[in-house]
C-alpha cells in the first residue's frame, strides 16, 4: 500500500533524539514492504529551529521510507497563539504539496491536530482515500493546565468550540488508533458510530538500549555521584512547569536540609534549565544537573540510577508517558503522580510506588521508604526490567502495521 504518515511533529533518526512514534510506525510499515511517506514540519519542536523543506535526505532513514519536509511558520512557545498559526501554516503549505502527488490508499494522521487537521481531511476528500486518527496526546485537556486555578472547572466551557472541534474530527475519520486506553476512551466518547480501533503503546526499542556504548567520561562522573548516596533518582526529559519541576526543586532543597542520603540526578533542556543550573553551586551535595543529552547515553545515565521520577503538574492529561518506556528499559523503579492508565498499570505490576501530585512531603516520604528498605527496591527495579518486553516497539508497531492493513482492506470508508 501507498501509506502517508501526517504529523507536522517528531525527529528524523539522524537528530539524535529518541525514536519517534511516526518513524518507528514508518520503520514497521517500510519492513512490510508498504511505501510510506512522512510529511513533517519544516520547523523543529524541540529545538525552536528550521530543517530542510522538500524531500529530505536522511542516512539513517530505511528504504521505503520517504520523509517531506513542510513548511510552517515558527513559534517560540509551546502554548501561544504563534503555535496555532504554525499548525495552520503546515496544513495550508501540507495541502498546497499533496495535491500534486498520486494520492495514498491511507493516511495516519497524529493527533493533537486540531488546527491543522481540517486541510488534511479537504485532501482527502479529494483522494477519496481512508484515514485514521492517531491520538499521541489530549487537547484542549492540556490547554486547562495552563488556565489559573480559580478557571479549571470551567475549563470545558472556555474551550466548547475546541472540543467539538476535536469530535468532528474524530467524526471524520474511518478508524482511531491511541497511544492508551485512556486516550481511546476519551476520542471516542460520544461519537454515534463504532469506529474500528485499538490502542498501540509508544513503546520502547530495548535492543537499541542493551547495545548502546557506554559513554565512559559520564559515566565515571556519575558513580562518583552516586556513591555518596543510599538512593540515586533521576529526571530526564522536557525542563518545563507542565512537570512540575519545582517539586524536584523542593526535593533537592529538603534533602540537602535534612541531609537525607538520597541524590538526583537532573538530565534535560526547556523553560527551567537555568532552574537547575543555578542549583549546581549552593546545591551540589545532592545535584547533578547534566543538561541535555542525546539518547545514545540513556543507557550510561539509567545504569547509575535506582529510581525515576515521573513529576506532572495537578491535572496533567498525561495518561502513558515515554519516561514510562524508557524508565522501565532503564530497570528504574518509578516514582509517579500521574493518574490515568499508568497509575494503575505500576500498581497491578508492581514496579514502582505513586504520590500525590505536588505534594512534596508525600514525594519525600515515598523516596525515604525506598532510601529504607533496599530489598524492597530491589524487587521493584527487577520487576521494571521484567515488564518492559510487554511494551518492546517492534512488537507493538508491527501490531500496528497488521491493523492497518486489515483496516484498510476489510473496512468501506466512512462518511
Amino acid at each position: 500500500m501507498k501509506i502517508w504518515i501526517v504529523n507536522p511533529y517528531g525527529a528524523l533518526p539522524s537528530e539524535g533524539w529518541r525514536e519517534y512514534r511516526s518513524f518507528m510506525l514508518a520503520k514497521a510499515l517500510a519492513a512490510r514492504g508498504h511505501e510510506v511517506t512522512w510529511w513533517i514540519s519544516d520547523f523543529i519542536h524541540r529545538s525552536k529551529t528550521h530543517r530542510a523543506r522538500g524531500d529530505i535526505s536522511d542516512p539513517l532513514l530505511p528504504p521505503g521510507i520517504r520523509v517531506v519536509g513542510v513548511h510552517s511558520t515558527p513559534y517560540s512557545r509551546n502554548i501561544s497563539w504563534e503555535r496555532i498559526q504554525y499548525e495552520k501554516s503546515y496544513g495550508k503549505e501540507f495541502l498546497c504539496l499533496a495535491v500534486k502527488e498520486v494520492a495514498p490508499d491511507l493516511i495516519v494522521m497524529g493527533d493533537p491536530a486540531l488546527f491543522f487537521g481540517s486541510y488534511i481531511l479537504t485532501f482527502r476528500e479529494k483522494a477519496r482515500c481512508k484515514m485514521v486518527l492517531d491520538v499521541i496526546d489530549l487537547w484542549p485537556e492540556l490547554f486547562a493546565v495552563a488556565l489559573p486555578k480559580w478557571l479549571r472547572p470551567v475549563s470545558h466551557f472556555i474551550f466548547y468550540p475546541l472540543f467539538l472541534r476535536r469530535r468532528k474530527l474524530v467524526e471524520s475519520c474511518d478508524g482511531v488508533v491511541a497511544v492508551s486506553r485512556d486516550y481511546l476512551n476519551t476520542s471516542l466518547a460520544g461519537q454515534d458510530k463504532k469506529k474500528p480501533n485499538t490502542v498501540v503503546y509508544w513503546g520502547i526499542d530495548t535492543k537499541s538500549h542493551n547495545t548502546a556504548v557506554v559513554n565512559s567520561i559520564l559515566d565515571n562522573e556519575l558513580q562518583a555521584f552516586r556513591a555518596r548516596f543510599v538512593l540515586t533518582a533521576v529526571y530526564a526529559g522536557t525542563l518545563g512547569d507542565a512537570y512540575d519541576m519545582n517539586i524536584i526543586i523542593a526535593a533537592i532543597k529538603q534533602s540537602k536540609a535534612q541531609n537525607l542520603p538520597i541524590g538526583f540526578i537532573v538530565a534535560g533542556d526547556g523553560p527551567r534549565k537555568q532552574s537547575f543550573a543555578d542549583m549546581t553551586g549552593p546545591y551540589a551535595s545532592h545535584l547533578k544537573f547534566v543538561g541535555a543529552l542525546p539518547a545514545s547515553d540513556m543507557t550510561t545515565l539509567y545504569s547509575n540510577s535506582d529510581v525515576g521520577l515521573m513529576t506532572y503538574a495537578v491535572g496533567s492529561t498525561v495518561a502513558m508517558p515515554i519516561k514510562f518506556f524508557d524508565y522501565l528499559v532503564g530497570g528504574l523503579a518509578i516514582l509517579n503522580s500521574l493518574d490515568r492508565d499508568v497509575r494503575a498499570v505500576i500498581q497491578e505490576h508492581g514496579v514502582g510506588l505513586n504520590y500525590h501530585p505536588s505534594d512534596i512531603q508525600d514525594l519525600i516520604h515515598k523516596l525515604k521508604h525506598l532510601a529504607q528498605n533496599p530489598q524492597e527496591l530491589s524487587i521493584l527495579k527487577e520487576r521494571a526490567k521484567k515488564l518492559v518486553t510487554d511494551y518492546e516497539a517492534p512488537m507493538q508497531y508491527e501490531q500496528y502495521s497488521i491493523y492497518l492493513e486489515q483496516f484498510t482492506k476489510n473496512r468501506e470508508v466512512i462518511r
